[in-house]
């Protein structure tokens, strides 16, 4: 099977988060299944560009090949990438990425034209929570799309959750769910980080930096602990976004008196991204809005527990008894901290690291996304 990735930006852009690393395994993981994959992108990275060759196919693999096309303004418009949109006449299959980018009316509007169907992910864009931006732009976009989009279109969902997103606002819709996966890490070298006291707990938020996030709740929840129920602990942030809005995060933890308890690491990947769950005995999550959170199956699959929020898809931490699910205002999160202090922290990153090994792993992925290409390709 030929399959078309249409994404604005594409590995190693980090900064742009969760969407970014899933289209990249997932491409890797559609290679290794079998299918023949050409990934089209920008060299988006934020301010500066990726480091890479544009205009020439980059092999990732015999089976995935990247085309990296010049970004000229805003974050993902780029000329040279219509020409080379072109690439949809070889293709079986096209599967766009992202919602709000440049590239989406014209990888719409390309497979109408050559009766190609078309499967695509919109990564959490259709979800909407009271701090989204241009809501009514935003409908107009969609009312676009719904005229350039070919006859053939599945939405992609990566839960149930965004599910009812994009069903909200796009009813007739073609919807199929199909997680998002992680790559299981071999067990650490060492036992999980051990408490030099009773009290000692190592807290993660892992992501992008950005008022979505709902950081600002995190940090008021962490300086609401009581030394006499938790003790010692420390917050560590790893992650990058607008340099306006980290100054106001440090500044915030700062003035509610947990700066030397706070960590600010920026951008993490690799082996730094690793160390930081191996060195925590609890990620949280305290978004106001995910459509999946690539962070909650990452940090389950290195052992470690998960405070998510209820405006997350993850009940299942409750239910698989591997973390919290609880509502994202600063009281909750207190109460959820501390409870999850008394909880066997250890016992409950196995039994995760368990459950997304069997689920979330990415060759099973990669099968039911090509199954999903299967069903279009089998319709009129």
């Amino acid at each position: 099977m030929k399959i078309l990735q249409v994404t604005p930006s594409f590995y190693p852009a980090w900064i742009y988060g969760g969407p970014t690393r899933s289209v990249y395994h997932l491409s890797c993981a559609l290679g290794a299944a079998g299918g023949q994959v050409r990934v089209l992108t920008t060299d988006a990275n934020g301010a500066r560009p990726l480091a890479v060759v544009c205009n020439t196919d980059m092999a990732l693999s015999d089976a995935v090949n990247v085309r990296y096309c010049r970004r000229v303004a805003l974050n993902s418009v780029s000329p040279r990438l219509l020409w080379e949109l072109k690439a949809a006449a070889w293709a079986d299959i096209i599967h766009l990425q992202g919602a709000y980018s440049f590239p989406t009316f014209f990888a719409l509007a390309q497979a109408n034209h050559r009766n190609k169907p078309l499967v695509w992910s919109p990564r959490g864009a259709f979800g909407h929570w009271r701090g989204s931006r241009r809501p009514t732009l935003k409908r107009l976009w969609r009312k676009l799309c719904r005229q350039l989009a070919p006859q053939n279109l599945t939405l992609h969902a990566t839960s149930p959750h965004e599910r009812d997103h994009i069903d909200a606002r796009w009813p007739d819709a073609h919807i199929r769910i199909v997680p998002n996966g992680v790559h299981i890490p071999p067990p650490p070298p060492f036992e999980p980080p051990q408490r030099a006291t009773a009290a000692d707990l190592q807290l993660l938020f892992m992501g992008r930096l950005a008022p979505i996030k709902g950081l600002e709740r995190l940090l008021e929840a962490c300086a609401q602990l009581s030394a006499g129920e938790v003790g010692r602990w420390h917050l560590t942030i790893a992650g990058a976004g607008a340099a306006h809005y980290e100054r106001r995060l440090r500044g915030y933890a700062a003035a509610l008196g947990i700066g030397e308890q706070t960590t600010f690491l920026g951008l993490v990947s690799g082996q730094q991204r690793r160390d930081c769950y191996h060195a925590a005995h609890v990620t949280i999550v305290p978004s106001h809005r995910e459509a999946f959170s690539m962070v909650v199956i990452e940090s389950l699959a290195h052992g470690v527990p998960v405070i998510a929020s209820r405006h997350t898809p993850w009940r299942a931490l409750h239910d698989r008894r591997c973390g919290l699910w609880v509502d994202n205002h600063a009281q909750a999160l207190t109460n959820a901290i501390t409870s999850i202090n008394k909880m066997p922290l250890s016992d409950m990153g196995a039994r995760g690291r368990s459950w997304v090994s069997q689920h979330f792993n990415w060759p099973s992925i990669a099968k039911q996304m090509l199954n999903v290409y299967a069903e279009a390709l089998k319709r009129p």
